[in-house]
């Protein structure tokens, strides 16, 4: 008889209701199944000493116990394991076990949009002696002999030459509260030895690639996330975890018949911490509640549910306990379907590449300017690209709302002097950063995939500050500037650009002023062409890179050791300086007063991205954004109109 295991400590008796009903779920759904609950007394019958690292007794944190003993039963029996705080909605293990016996060595579930080849551990399943997990059990007690905790565990000699910073990076975007980046690295050593282990034996990570079944989505024109997403609700305010679909464990509690109906749809669900938040609540009370969690239990139990029916006599669930120190918890809805739509979807399916394009929202006024980068973006980039919008934390819901509803995928992130600094650790192999200002008018695809368009090694990529003067009160009476006949003469080499201090803050902003020959408050052609040859200073509205942790660190502390006036000063500093900037072309960052300065350089670009530095084109009344083309210069009015074409 096939057997799903799963454990807790303390035995089957100590469960609270909901986790009562939760192990129920299982047997249940998989009444052929013999459900086994491992726990401290019993673990003995099935496993012996060998088997376990010796100081396993003395392990204090629960998590990691039960990740020393999936692996070792899963490898000594084979079989499904899950965590015990997953509710089945469907038969799940046998989905998983069909792929088995067709000849797949290790079934999960992976989240490479999290950290690449990462395999959740909740939800495994393995034929017995299965040569990746014999292995991957075996390195893990090895990593943990002799130690009663994982402190530090990723310097153990054992991952010496294994690239961490992945799982590095990942800790520096949603740190444990109270907990440094690292400590990530060490909560996921399960994680981390499956990396390590694969990373040594050739052998065994071909046959993982090759024979694992990794991913299963609905549409295989959907990334994992987007499938997701698609099927549940996602709470900005619980966003502790950027990289993974999360509910927020307050919500099930509210009545919503469409949230529960398609998170009946979904083969489980599974919560995080335990389900500790439900632990004061009796299988009655779970049972009869029209919550979206009642719902889910009553169809994980077998029960006939039409989660828009609300009888009167159902109770109401009572207020959650107020617990001082409880953390954020979240239940993860799996990327996982075996429905009509169905299908696994193997590795080699994935991209090589993942790209996101990102850019900053500190408020609502930039979330409108979002709204028409985003909506421009999806005619400029392939389908399945990641929108990614740094917002500040504390996030408002409306603002999130803003966003999400255009496709961005909202981060919180910590409030910095440069919020855009937050690029370098997101979890994505290129990112491209655009001002939430600018549109895109022509295609990405070459900058965001090409070879040629690399950054260099440890630098950026970006597009050069155009260095012009701004024409003179005089010339531009009446909103249209006169023509000059030194007006084509500005260019300063091959780029030419605005440089004003009423429309761009660069009072303070020391290349920028020695560049464009403002700071004595006149313009000199040849000063200005040899302070951009000697400076080359670029335009952080337009910067191609990619993302490192240790990149990361270097720009803060850059940062903390010298006073920057913008994000453009410190990336000129860390990077053009050192000539490790990469010159992309002009049309790449157009800014929009160029068509003023510059008329005939304006008509030579391959205009890819157009920014709206300066006067915006847009105002807010209310909840109506109108065209602001009073006082516009009359040279850039079709942009303005061009800009709400792609809002509207």
């Amino acid at each position: 008889m096939a057997r799903i295991w799963t454990w807790w400590s303390s035995g089957e008796e100590t469960l609270t209701p909901f986790l009562q009903l939760c192990l129920k779920s299982w047997r249940v759904k998989h009444p052929e199944w013999q459900v086994v609950v491992l726990d401290s007394a019993n673990l003995w019958q099935y496993l012996t000493a060998d088997d376990l690292p010796s100081t396993f007794t003395q392990i204090q944190r629960a998590s990691l116990q039960s990740d020393l003993v999936r692996l070792a039963i899963l490898a000594k029996y084979g079989g499904c394991y899950v965590d015990m705080s997953s509710l089945a909605t469907q038969p799940t293990a046998e989905m998983a076990w069909a792929r088995i016996g067709e000849g797949a060595c290790l079934v999960g579930f992976r989240a490479p949009h999290f950290i690449p080849d990462f395999v959740s551990a909740w939800f495994l399943a393995a034929p017995q002696q299965e040569p990746i997990v014999v292995e991957w059990s075996k390195m893990f007690n090895h990593v943990m002999e002799g130690r009663v905790d994982d402190r530090d565990i990723h310097h153990h000699s054992f991952f010496e030459g294994v690239d961490l910073s992945d799982y590095l990076r990942y800790g520096a975007l949603a740190p444990k509260p109270g907990q440094a980046a690292s400590l990530w690295v060490e909560y996921l050593v399960v994680n981390v030895v499956l990396k390590a282990v694969l990373d040594k034996d050739p052998s065994l990570k071909q046959r993982f690639w090759s024979s694992s079944c990794l991913v299963l989505e609905s549409d295989p024109n959907l990334s994992p996330t987007l499938w997701s997403e698609s099927q549940v609700h996602l709470i900005p305010e619980d966003v502790a975890f950027p990289e993974n679909e999360k509910l927020k464990m307050q919500n099930l509690l509210k009545q919503d018949p469409d949230f529960a109906t398609r998170l009946m749809d979904l083969p489980m669900v599974k919560f995080f911490n335990s389900g500790s938040p439900y632990a004061h609540l009796s299988s009655e009370e779970l049972l009869a509640s029209p919550s979206v969690l009642g719902c889910l239990i009553r169809k994980a139990l077998g029960y006939l549910v039409d989660a828009s029916q609300s009888p009167a006599q159902w109770p109401q669930l009572p207020a959650l306990k107020d617990l001082p120190n409880w953390p954020t918890s979240s239940t993860s809805s799996s990327p996982f379907a075996w429905t009509s739509q169905g299908r696994w979807t193997r590795p080699e399916d994935l991209a090589a590449e993942r790209v996101a394009v990102a850019t900053v929202v500190t408020d609502r006024c930039s979330a409108v300017a979002a709204r028409s980068l985003a909506r421009s973006l999806t005619k400029a980039t392939r389908q399945g690209t990641a929108y990614v919008a740094l917002v500040p934390e504390p996030v408002e819901p409306e603002l999130c709302h803003m966003l999400e509803v255009e496709g961005w995928q909202v981060i919180p992130v910590q409030p910095l002097e440069f919020m855009s600094l937050h690029l370098w650790i997101l979890p994505w192999d290129r990112v491209l950063y655009i001002d939430a200002n600018a549109i895109a008018v022509g295609d990405l695809q070459q900058l965001l995939y090409s070879p040629e368009m690399e950054p260099p090694k440890d630098g950026v990529a970006m597009s050069p500050e155009y260095c012009a003067a701004m024409p003179s009160e005089e010339s531009t009476a009446g909103g249209t500037p006169k023509a000059s006949s030194s007006s084509s003469e500005r260019f300063v080499e091959d780029a030419v650009t605005v440089a004003s201090t009423s429309m761009l803050d660069l009072k303070n902003s020391e290349a920028m002023l020695k560049v464009s020959g403002l700071r004595s408050g006149s313009y000199d052609k040849a000063q200005a062409a040899a302070a951009f040859k000697e400076n080359g200073y670029c335009h952080a509205g337009v910067v191609l890179l990619r993302p490192s942790i240790a990149e990361f660190q270097r720009l803060l502390e850059v940062q903390r050791l010298s006073a920057f006036a913008s994000m453009g000063d410190l990336l000129h500093e860390v990077y053009t300086k050192r000539g490790l900037t990469k010159i992309l072309r002009k049309g790449y960052n157009a800014q929009k007063w160029l068509r003023i300065c510059a008329p005939e350089l304006w008509q030579t670009l391959d205009l890819k991205i157009i920014s709206f530095c300066g006067t915006k084109p847009w105002l807010q009344m209310g909840t109506e954004v109108v065209e602001c083309l009073e006082g516009e210069n009359s040279a850039c009015q079709d942009l303005v109109r061009l800009w709400h074409q792609v809002y509207n």
